[in-house]
């Protein structure tokens, strides 16, 4: 009998729903001590589980800020620093104040999506600057605010490939940013409080308040002149 057979023989006796995957997926994935067999549970669990709507999910939100397809540790993971779940590609930083109940078992710790506690080994090397990201999102008091305004804001493309962009007067200054990082930021909002530092001259990162809980840093593509 091959596993289609088994398959379709199983679903007529049995009652196993999509939600069950994970967990089976898991359990699977303990009982078994074949490194090649974890190895094969895991990319099933990483393809087949569903990943968590934006929209609902901070943690998801923090995420689309992070690289997925970076190699190293720094980018493609979230991390956890001071009560804050923080996401980083090095272009932008999402950051979201975990609950108080969440935020002390998480600290110090690389997360996914879901809240779960990623096994991985960190070093000075390969760990996010968490203080400094800190620092930037949500810590450092900027003395200049203005509202972001999608409205506002005139589509551009970039003279090559499908790139668009969102360019925007903010605090007396022309700015450009990557539309689809902008859309990830403000999830569904049109108009957010935005702060910057003294000085700033359309090329510096500007800091988006969503919300109490949530904060976004996004750098600006490049000067408009």
């Amino acid at each position: 009998m091959n596993i289609q057979t088994h398959a379709y023989t199983l679903k007529a006796k049995i009652k196993f729903k999509k939600g069950d995957a994970p967990r089976t997926l898991e359990d699977l994935y303990k009982a078994t001590a074949d490194e090649q067999v974890k190895e094969k549970l895991a990319l099933l669990y990483s393809t087949m589980t569903p990943k968590p709507a934006v929209k609902n999910n901070p943690l998801a939100w923090v995420a689309t800020a992070s690289d997925p397809k970076c190699d190293s540790n720094r980018f493609d993971k979230l991390v956890v620093g001071k009560g804050y779940a923080m996401g980083c590609d090095g272009y932008r930083v999402h950051a979201y104040k975990l609950p108080e109940s969440q935020a002390a078992a998480l600290d110090g710790k690389y997360i996914d999506a879901s809240g779960n506690v990623l096994a991985i080994e960190t070093s000075s090397n390969n760990r996010l600057p968490v203080d400094q990201i800190l620092k930037m999102a949500v810590e450092a008091e900027y003395a200049l605010s203005d509202t972001f305004d999608v409205s506002k804001c005139v589509i551009a493309k970039a003279d090559h490939g499908s790139v668009e962009f969102f360019d925007v007067e903010l605090f007396g200054q022309k700015c450009r940013f990557n539309k689809k990082m902008i859309e990830q930021a403000l999830n569904g909002r049109q108009s957010v409080k935005v702060s910057a530092p003294t000085g700033f001259t359309g090329q510096e990162p500007a800091r988006f308040l969503l919300s109490d809980t949530e904060k976004a840093i996004v750098m600006p593509v490049r000067f408009v002149h």
